[in-house]
């Protein structure tokens, strides 16, 4: 997990110093040289995030400069022949309906499906930045080397384009709009006698295709979202496709009651009742529709519903129940191609596949900017770094359904920050806020920056919207 640099000038987040008159220590201007600014805004990362934010910017005529390290526009979802070096893989879907996940005024095509593929995603992403004039000012093939702020609360971006060539540029704000995918987390320590194992060993962010895997017998591991597709791709062409589980989880259905999980949650009835009614309602209906979790070979959770990140498969458990996916145990050892699972049992294996999550970093930011002591995501209304003016996150957040309500939201925020109609409270208020909202992830949901970031949408909304009201009226009075 990332750690902070240590604050030199011995400010922490607690600090009731206007941050926005007395700017971070480690701000820099090597030279002292007066420069011109490049452009307005830095976009890193064009996404659902980063394409909501720039489509913002273009309606209020903001100049920006987005950058991906990607071939195509899509972050995530972007389709490119080779899906080595992105998360996605070929049969990848959306969890959440088309509906909710489309933005609100621009809907995916009448002919996609209710939950569209890799491909679909990644064309309606393309045409949305094509239609709103985007394109023209997306870099691809560009990733970030360093963002750091100057003395005169300006950002120097360097970049560094697929010749190797390296750009300096200074921007009056930086938006990062990354995702949290990119960098796959492995068990740490290395699970018993991993360095024997002669077979394949890949992380789902290496996993594009489970033909490659035709005719093998395959080693899942973990029971997050990724894990449960890509054991279903798998049991489709493997000879065997066995399933290992650390901890139980709760398997929810894309649908209930008919009705897209996103979009129940999306929706104004399900804002108005109380998180333990909306805990209790989901908890029953789940076991009228599936049952014990315990008959499907899954352990049981050792917590509630939405006090962990949720698991959604409509095909896991049906894949189970016919033998093309095996649950096991937890690892305890390799032992050459065998695998020995704690309840004794072992198992030929030719592939293992890691589906253990990704590590939350920015390493082109100084981790100051971002985390707290602990690794905690501490920022302002999930946007706001509190001592970087011109810093912002977008889409760093964990919703139950869609993220694109939130972002949109977000976009609308950062666009009156940056254009000053809106004005940010003292950095006393702001580090209250940011202790509280950790204080309470912690108690629901555990330490750790993957826990930190999580958010009940109904609730964030109202909170978002409450702030630009207020800081609107700030920017009015002075």
């Amino acid at each position: 997990m990332p750690t902070p640099n240590s604050d030199k000038s011995g400010h922490t987040l607690n600090d009731d110093s206007d941050w926005a008159r007395h700017p971070h220590s480690d701000a820099t201007d090597s030279d002292n040289t007066e420069r011109t600014i490049d452009n307005e805004v830095c976009i890193i990362g064009s996404g659902f995030s980063g394409l909501a934010v720039a489509n913002e910017l273009r309606r209020r005529n903001i100049p920006f400069t987005c950058v991906d390290r990607s071939a195509e526009i899509g972050g995530v979802w972007q389709h490119s022949q080779d899906l080595n070096s992105s998360p996605a893989y070929r049969a990848l879907h959306l969890n959440t309906s088309s509906r909710t996940t489309a933005f609100h005024d621009f809907p995916m095509p009448a002919d996609y499906p209710r939950y569209p593929g890799l491909r679909q995603v990644s064309e309606y992403l393309c045409d949305f930045a094509a239609q709103r004039d985007l394109k023209r000012d997306v870099e691809l093939r560009t990733e970030v080397v360093s963002a750091r702020q100057n003395s005169d609360l300006t950002w120097d971006v360097v970049t560094r384009d697929e010749s190797g060539a390296a750009r300096s540029r200074r921007f009056r704000n930086v938006v990062v709009a990354t995702g949290q995918h990119w960098r796959p987390r492995f068990p740490d320590p290395p699970i018993a006698g991993a360095d024997t194992f002669g077979g394949r060993v890949l992380h789902s962010f290496g996993f594009s295709d489970a033909a490659a895997h035709a005719g093998e017998r395959v080693l899942v591991l973990g029971i997050g979202n990724s894990a449960c597709d890509i054991a279903v791709e798998l049991s489709r062409a493997a000879e065997k496709t066995f399933l290992a589980i650390r901890h139980g989880a709760h398997i929810v259905p894309k649908q209930l009651m008919g009705i897209p999980v996103s979009e129940i949650s999306d929706s104004d009835w399900w804002g108005r009742m109380s998180f333990q009614v909306q805990r209790s309602l989901i908890e029953r209906l789940l076991q009228l529709i599936r049952g014990d979790i315990r008959a499907y070979g899954i352990p049981e959770p050792d917590h509630r519903i939405f006090s962990r990140s949720v698991t959604i498969s409509d095909e896991l458990l049906p894949r189970i129940t016919n033998g093309g996916v095996i649950p096991k145990p937890m690892i305890d050892r390799f032992e050459g191609d065998l695998v020995h699972f704690t309840d004794g049992s072992s198992e030929r294996i030719d592939a293992v596949v890691h589906c253990t999550g990704y590590e939350l970093e920015f390493p082109f930011l100084p981790a100051e900017c971002v985390f707290t002591a602990d690794g905690s995501v501490g920022l302002y209304q999930r946007v706001v770094a509190p001592r970087h003016p011109g810093l912002y996150f977008a889409g760093l957040i964990k919703p139950v359904g869609s993220v694109t309500r939130s972002v949109e939201s977000q976009s609308v925020w950062i666009a009156d920050l940056v254009e000053s109609s809106a004005a940010l409270p003292s950095g006393e208020v702001m580090a209250a806020e940011i202790d509280e909202q950790l204080r309470a992830t912690r108690q629901r949901y555990g330490k750790g920056g993957m826990n930190s970031i999580q958010v009940d949408v109904a609730s964030y909304l109202k909170a978002l919207e409450k702030e630009r009201a207020a800081g609107r009226r700030r920017a009015r009075t002075g």
